[in-house]
């Protein structure tokens, strides 16, 4: 929060108040979302943070170098908080925070992201896998974050599905998060 004294042994500080969106970095999603994220290199990257809360999954790697972090929301009371914690949190030169209230839908159809993070329980996440796929450059990755460990076994099956493996996983507590990343040449998993 705004109001609290950072720790001093802290390399990057995130002020923000969540008020009625998810993401403060206290739950065990989020925090798998920021572990995968630190495992990628993202200098000069270009990242979406869909169902983005707070818009700490778009400001946490801003400060890790992407170029460009695009966070939306479809839940209308995340627009004033998503402004105020940008406010809070000026991105680094060479970087930009862009935050909408709305659906995938509002992105221009030949957009593509290099990294697309996902920290949503799999069964609001699972429909629009395909989207995210989509909408990721080849070679791109997909973080997911937000999984319960119980539903591996249905995360096992669409990776056998897409033919493709994790190349980074993190579990915390019952909390489980991967990255997939796309093949060379196709935006397809």
């Amino acid at each position: 929060p705004p109001w609290v004294a950072a720790p001093q042994n802290i390399r990057h500080v995130i002020r923000l108040e969540a008020k009625m969106a998810f993401g403060t970095g206290s739950h065990e999603s989020t925090r798998i979302a920021a572990l995968l994220l630190e495992k990628l290199d993202l200098r000069d990257k270009t990242l979406l943070d869909v169902g983005t809360g707070t818009g700490i999954l778009s400001l946490y790697p801003a400060l890790l170098g992407t170029k460009l972090a695009v966070g939306f929301d479809i839940d209308p009371v995340t627009g004033p908080c998503l402004k105020e914690n940008l406010e809070l949190n000026p991105v680094p030169n060479g970087s930009k925070a862009i935050f909408y209230v709305g659906t995938l839908d509002a992105m221009k159809p030949r957009t593509c992201f290099d990294v697309i993070v996902c920290n949503m329980i799999r069964t609001e996440a699972w429909p629009y896998l395909d989207a995210f796929l989509a909408y990721l450059k080849p070679g791109g990755q997909l973080i997911l974050s937000g999984q319960r460990v119980e539903d591996q076994p249905h995360w096992q099956e669409w990776f056998k599905k897409k033919d493709v493996q994790p190349s980074q996983e993190v579990t915390l507590d019952e909390w489980w998060g991967f990255v997939v990343k796309t093949q060379p040449g196709t935006s397809q998993a």
